[in-house]
């Protein structure tokens, strides 16, 4: 499995697919750490708009929080996945103290803020395209299949 990463002395894999309660428990996630107000200012390169959404989710306490719930023990069956397991892996996460490990921690939450905002761009195309169009849902749907 690609997805599969170790810190400390434990294996976790990245949650690429998971159930509806974890979307649904992520989406909440992701409105309560605020990353649905933080947009592109005009110029803004991708890197500092990511550097920016990394110092707002580490600065308000929601970062550890996003990636506990993107991360499952390597051994779980994600159909099991609960929130508590999400809250077991945040509990992991935190206490972790070699150099190493607080290196893969920060690149992962940064590439699941990339994540995040591709997503989000993706939906404000999608979006635009909808809006624009007269009356029909094509524009849109060539435009999400297309990103």
């Amino acid at each position: 499995m690609d997805n599969i990463i170790k810190l400390g002395d434990r294996k976790f894999q990245v949650i690429m697919n998971g159930t509806v309660l974890h979307d649904f428990w992520m989406h909440k996630k992701i409105k309560a750490a605020g990353l649905e107000q933080i947009v592109l200012a005009e110029g803004e390169t991708t890197e500092v708009y990511v550097d920016r959404m990394l110092d707002h989710v580490i600065g308000n306490g929601h970062a550890l929080v996003l990636l506990g719930g993107l991360l499952a023990p390597a051994e779980l069956t994600l159909t099991e996945w609960t929130p508590a397991v999400a809250a077991e892996c945040t509990k992991f996460l935190a206490q972790l103290m070699e150099p190493a490990d607080k290196i893969i921690v920060r690149g992962l939450i940064a590439q699941a803020l990339i994540g995040f905002f591709r997503s989000g761009l993706a939906s404000f195309m999608t979006s635009r395209m909808s809006s624009s169009t007269s009356g029909t849902s094509a524009g849109a749907s060539t435009m999400t299949a297309g990103v």
